[in-house]
């Protein structure tokens, strides 16, 4: 949403005229985590004055509320009538990426590579990187980082292709530069524990993903990595809870299969039936 907000201070305020108190109105729904009422605003927002700021509201609100199919039809629209900013392009190519159509993706990404946009290098990294591509990622990753060697993010996909590829050690390093420069990055910490874990590092494993999920509450893999190696460890005082917030909350359509798991593992553990 950070990089919507920024959108809409960059606006000239004349062409927000009559908009600007539906706009506060939305963000004020924002803040308070009413996605249904955001997805309303924002479609007011497209039908009164059809412009990129609207779609890239409606968009980010779709995806807030986790109905990404919807918002991939917002922003291809929005893409096709040239009503499309960079920030949604780059969002675009990243949705496209995870939901596994990183050949679309790299499709809407590659203009703005030319044009020397890091944000969307990296998204293209992980487009490649999800279409089994680990070289053209590392490549990529690295043409990012020779531009900007403190770029966090990049660093972040570099751990995750450096997984991918079967190395550790670099793995690891990576992870930990990345999380050195911005510690939230929850995704770092997850291929930090990840990677610690295949080099036999289970205490590290355990302590990375459990900072993952303080810093990200609904990162259900991170959750989920942590519940199960926890069970493994014979941390009972770690996997039981993770495992049973992971039952109630992580959405079943997507995790029933781990869901099923967890639940073996907990009656295991004497916890539940199952």
């Amino acid at each position: 949403f950070n990089d919507w907000l920024a959108e809409f201070c960059s606006y000239d305020p004349k062409r927000l005229v009559g908009l600007d108190r539906k706009i506060h109105e939305l963000v004020d729904a924002y803040s308070r985590g009413d996605a249904e009422r955001a997805i309303a605003l924002s479609r007011e927002l497209v039908a009164a004055r059809p412009m990129p700021l609207g779609h890239s509201l409606l968009a980010n609100a779709l995806l807030e509320a986790e109905r990404t199919s919807e918002a991939l039809t917002v922003m291809q629209q929005a893409r096709a009538t040239g009503l499309a900013s960079d920030s949604l392009l780059r969002q675009l190519g990243l949705t496209l990426a995870g939901t596994g159509k990183p050949d679309q993706a790299v499709t809407v990404l590659q203009p703005l590579v030319d044009r020397g946009d890091l944000d969307a290098m990296n998204n293209l990294a992980l487009a490649h990187s999800e279409a089994g591509r680990q070289r053209d990622a590392f490549t990529m990753l690295q043409r990012v980082l020779a531009l900007d060697a403190e770029n966090a993010k990049a660093l972040e996909l570099l751990g995750l292709v450096e997984l991918r590829l079967g190395h550790w050690a670099q793995a690891r390093d990576a992870s930990r530069r990345a999380i050195e420069r911005r510690a939230g990055l929850a995704r770092a910490w997850n291929n930090l524990g990840v990677a610690h874990y295949q080099l036999g590092e289970v205490g590290p494993a355990l302590a990375a993903w459990q900072q993952a999920v303080a810093r990200e509450p609904d990162f259900w893999d991170a959750l989920w990595n942590l519940g199960r190696k926890a069970a493994e460890a014979g941390r009972r005082d770690l996997a039981v809870p993770a495992l049973r917030r992971f039952l109630a909350e992580a959405p079943a359509e997507r995790y029933r299969d781990d869901q099923a798991r967890a639940r073996a593992v907990l009656a295991e553990l004497g916890e539940v039936r199952r």
